[in-house]
C-alpha cells in the first residue's frame, strides 16, 4: 500500500496494476479461503471477499484518493430504467447462449422462491457489491485511466472478470467464463453510465439471484 501515496492526478502506473493483483490473485485462487479457521470453506469466499473490499478501500480510496470510483450508495436519475433494460436484454443474450453452451438447466422449487428475497439481498452485499468495486470500481477504472478510452477499459475488465470465473467450483470452467464475460460487458456498461457502484451491483445480483433460481435447477 505504500506505493501508493500517489497524489490524486497521477497517471496510473505500476503501483496500482501490482495493488490490483495482490487484491484480485488471493480470491481467483482461493487463498483467503483457507485463512478463516471458521467458518467453512463456503462461507469463507465471502469472508475473504469483503476483507479484500476492505483493504481496496484503505488502498485506493483512503491512500491512492482514485477518483471516480462510485463507492457510494448513490442511484442516479434514470438508474432503475437502466437497470431494467439491461437485465431483459442481458437475460435475452445469456439464456440462449447458456443453452447453447450446457451451462443453463432450466427448474426451480417453492423453497428456491421463497428464498428469493434474501438470496438477492446476500448477493447485492456480499458478491455483487465487492465484485464491482474490484472490478469496476478498480480496475476499470484505472485502465480508463492508463488508456484514455473508456470502451477500451470496459473490454478488459470485461474480460478479466470472464476469467475470474474460470475455476469457480471444483474444475475449470470456460462456460462460466465467457457467460460472465458477457454479463460483465453490462455490468460495466452501467457503472460507466451511472458512475456509480449501485446500478452496477443491482444489475449484478438481480441476474445471479435470477439464475441461482431459475437457471440451476
Amino acid at each position: 500500500c505504500a506505493l501508493l501515496w500517489r497524489r490524486p492526478s497521477t497517471r496510473p502506473g505500476w503501483q496500482e496494476y501490482l495493488a490490483v493483483l495482490s487484491l484480485w490473485l488471493p480470491l481467483q485462487f482461493k487463498w483467503m479461503r483457507d485463512a478463516w479457521a471458521w467458518p467453512t470453506w463456503r462461507l469463507a469466499q465471502p469472508l475473504g471477499q469483503i476483507f479484500a473490499a476492505n483493504v481496496g478501500i484503505i488502498c485506493f480510496l483512503v491512500m491512492r484518493r482514485l477518483e471516480g470510483v462510485g463507492y457510494r450508495f448513490h442511484w442516479p436519475k434514470g438508474s432503475s430504467h437502466r437497470v431494467a433494460w439491461n437485465l431483459v436484454v442481458l437475460m435475452a443474450l445469456l439464456v440462449p447462449l447458456g443453452t447453447a453452451l450446457h451451462f443453463v438447466r432450466f427448474g426451480t422449487s417453492a423453497k428456491k422462491l421463497i428464498a428469493m428475497p434474501l438470496v438477492l439481498l446476500g448477493l447485492f452485499v456480499f458478491t455483487a457489491w465487492t465484485e464491482e468495486f474490484l472490478f469496476r470500481g478498480i480496475i476499470q477504472n484505472v485502465l480508463r485511466r492508463s488508456l484514455g478510452s473508456d470502451w477500451g477499459a470496459l473490454a478488459i475488465a470485461s474480460v478479466c472478470f470472464g476469467l475470474a470465473h474460470l475455476n469457480s467450483g471444483h474444475r475449470w470452467n470456460w462456460q462460466f467464463a465467457v457467460m460472465a464475460g458477457v454479463a460483465g460487458v453490462f455490468y460495466g456498461w452501467t457503472w460507466m453510465a451511472t458512475k456509480s457502484l449501485a446500478p452496477a451491483a443491482a444489475l449484478h445480483a438481480a441476474v445471479d439471484v435470477i439464475w441461482k433460481t431459475f437457471l440451476q435447477g
